[in-house]
């Protein structure tokens, strides 16, 4: 699950792998944004750092096999290079063969593969 952090519990991850638990569905969550939020509404919103979602992604690729992808906040930052590229904003998302993510953008139509180095 890649989605933002809700500090009220209400959305974002928290709520998503509460929701994966009660289903029985092992989940890992990967950060994609921070909000300052509370109940009444979102007051601000903060992309995580360049690189940050790849990075996250790749290690837990290392050593498990995505079955589904969940996708909530994205904060732009978090799909540029290391280097400042952009990758783009997801806008698909799927498992091919291998276990690796699939993520296509929104700048450039490209689509990039999340995985272990060598696999």
């Amino acid at each position: 699950m890649i989605g933002g952090w809700d500090p009220s519990g209400g959305a974002g991850l928290a709520a998503d792998l509460r929701a994966a638990a009660a289903a029985g569905a092992p989940a890992l969550g990967v950060l994609g944004g921070l909000t300052a939020q509370s109940s009444l509404g979102v007051q601000a919103v903060s992309a995580v750092p360049r690189g940050w979602v790849h990075a996250q992604l790749a290690a837990l690729a290392s050593e498990n096999v995505f079955g589904a992808v969940k996708t909530g906040l994205i904060a732009s930052a978090g799909f540029l290079t290391p280097d400042g590229a952009a990758k783009g904003r997801p806008v698909g998302v799927a498992i091919d063969k291998s276990g690796a993510l699939l993520v296509a953008d929104d700048v450039g139509n490209v689509v990039w593969r999340v995985t272990v180095a060598g696999r």
